[in-house]
């Protein structure tokens, strides 16, 4: 009503009165034609909400608004444009506001209907997803303090478009207390721009916890796909690290290992290296990476994070096989649409020897070898001087998708 008053306070001073009738018509046909869009969208999508004392058919209003949007154009078309603009401006300018009635709207129960629909959508036309993969993280928690580590680099993992569940552990009688500490987690990591859920079981042994944990959610529509774990200081957790591990993989989820550099951290952020094993001695180039494409997509991910350069390092037993690794590292390069200035290495030898040489970097990223060796790993974090990251793919990735 107030953007009518003004047009007809505009024409009344303009003494162009016959401006007005134009305008004013746009506004109530945009009303209408969003009124008929609303009805059919619930009419549509069956909510039990919905559930007017007069029944008409979906094409009464699919009508209505095909009508509507006729007659403005008709009328007007250069008028239509404009107000249809200046009505959604005004609408992403309130979204921003974050107003909210005290007994809700129809608008986040619509958009959370239309998500469903979405998803049950995805699930019953039986496609992959490789094209649309993003991290969808979950990061397991039994201390918040312990996040401080490693929260920068699932921040950084999961900007802008992914999002990050998490799932705290926590002994009898101190859910409450865990699930307050992880509420301000999840605010961090909203703050900043990083979309997050936080939700807390009761623990009994944690592996065992944290693998039921995935076989819930690994059914729900909008499942992780990236289990995040750190490494742990003590070897006699390593034999149930391996269990989740392999029950990550039974639930199509890969998994980051995380090996943080106690003195360097993450460094400057400003160099990436991504490291390939031995492939030999053909060194073919399939499209599905056995064990690489999420070491691949991670590393793309964290170069754009951080603005950093991308340095690819292949591994090569044999000297013969030097050939191949180059070709093979430049068709990645090439196939994965790295960016140009992405520099390759050839290695002489296996990661553990050539890790002390290879170019500084402040991240490094490995695919993680079939058997978990603790020690291993961390002999290439020293090695490397720089924390590392060790990635299982889980299936559902591509690099060259």
């Amino acid at each position: 009503m107030l953007l009518t008053a003004a047009i007809v306070l505009a024409a009344i001073m303009l003494r162009e009165f016959n401006a007005i009738a134009p305008l004013v018509t746009m506004i109530f046909l945009l009303t209408c034609s969003t009124i008929n869009l609303v009805v059919v969208t619930e009419q549509s999508l069956r909510l039990i909400s919905f559930r007017p004392l007069l029944r008409i058919p979906v094409f009464v209003p699919v009508i209505g608004l095909a009508g509507c949007l006729f007659a403005m154009f008709i009328i007007n078309a250069t008028f239509s444009l404009i107000a249809i603009v200046v009505v959604a401006a005004l609408y992403f300018v309130l979204l921003r506001r974050q107003l909210s009635a005290p007994t809700g709207d129809v608008r986040s129960g619509l958009f959370a209907a239309l998500a469903e629909w979405a998803a049950k959508q995805v699930k019953l036309s039986q496609g992959t997803s490789d094209r649309a993969w993003k991290p969808s993280i979950l990061l397991p928690v039994e201390d918040p303090d312990r996040l401080r580590g490693s929260i920068e680099l699932v921040e950084d993992l999961a900007s802008p478009m992914g999002s990050v569940k998490l799932l705290g552990i926590a002994p009898s009688g101190q859910i409450d207390d865990l699930g307050k500490r992880l509420t301000g987690s999840r605010n961090a990591l909203m703050d900043a721009n990083v979309f997050a859920s936080s939700t807390v079981m009761e623990s009994g042994r944690f592996p065992d916890d944290l693998c039921a944990g995935m076989q819930v959610l690994a059914g729900s529509f909008f499942r992780p796909n990236l289990l995040f774990l750190e490494l742990p200081k003590t070897n006699e957790t390593h034999e149930a690290l391996h269990r989740v591990i392999k029950e990550a993989k039974r639930q199509r989820m890969g998994v980051a290992l995380f090996v943080k550099h106690e003195t360097a951290g993450l460094g400057r952020r400003r160099r990436v290296n991504l490291w390939i094993p031995d492939r030999g001695p053909e060194w073919k180039m399939e499209m599905e990476l056995e064990n690489l494409d999420l070491a691949v997509l991670l590393a793309y991910r964290m170069m754009e994070s951080w603005g950093a350069k991308l340095t690819v390092i292949a591994a090569v037993e044999d000297e013969s096989h030097k050939g191949q690794a180059e070709k093979f590292l430049a068709r990645l390069v090439d196939l994965a649409r790295l960016p140009a200035a992405t520099a390759a290495h050839v290695a002489d030898g296996d990661f553990g020897r050539y890790a002390s040489n290879a170019p500084e970097a402040d991240l490094n990223i490995f695919p993680l070898p079939a058997e978990l060796n603790a020690e291993f790993l961390w002999s290439l974090r020293d090695a490397t001087g720089s924390s590392c990251l060790f990635t299982r793919d889980s299936g559902d990735e591509s690099a060259l998708a």
